[in-house]
């Protein structure tokens, strides 16, 4: 799961090092550097822009993402944030499994398309061909 969401990885290496006692600042710094994914460099982005005082401004695609940079921005501030990142971990892993087994449960049916339409027809050829081929030359 954690290369089909990297923002669930980064939040989880986040708390991880907040949780062996780094600041907000030195942790997110240090999972900078191990986390390699897009929206890691979304987040170096925003935090480059944070720390110059331009204001940090960057599109984040999910809600969960945007909730999490406002976390962080407080956090950077001094506001305690761990509880707040657990809440955040645990409701993207939640709607990431709701996501998948809905995914999960669609793929019966768009596998049976192709079932349907190639396969289908190329078992007929093959049941009536020799049929209809000997018929033919009866018929000649």
């Amino acid at each position: 799961m954690v290369h089909i969401v990297p923002s669930i990885s980064f939040i989880k290496q986040l708390r991880t090092q907040l949780e062996s006692g780094l600041s907000v600042s030195s942790s997110l710094k240090k999972t900078l550097i191990i986390e390699d994914s897009l929206f890691s460099q979304e987040v170096e982005l925003w935090w480059s822009g944070y720390r110059t005082g331009h204001g940090g401004h960057w599109e984040f695609r999910t809600h969960f993402e945007k909730a999490f940079i406002e976390v962080l921005q407080q956090g950077l501030e001094g506001a305690p944030i761990h509880k707040y990142l657990l809440q955040i971990e645990q409701e993207m892993q939640e709607e990431f499994e709701i996501r998948w087994k809905s995914y999960l449960d669609s793929l019966p049916t768009k596998l049976s398309l192709p079932l349907l339409f190639l396969f289908f027809p190329s078992y007929i050829i093959l049941i009536f061909g020799p049929l209809i081929s000997a018929f033919l030359k009866g018929v000649s």
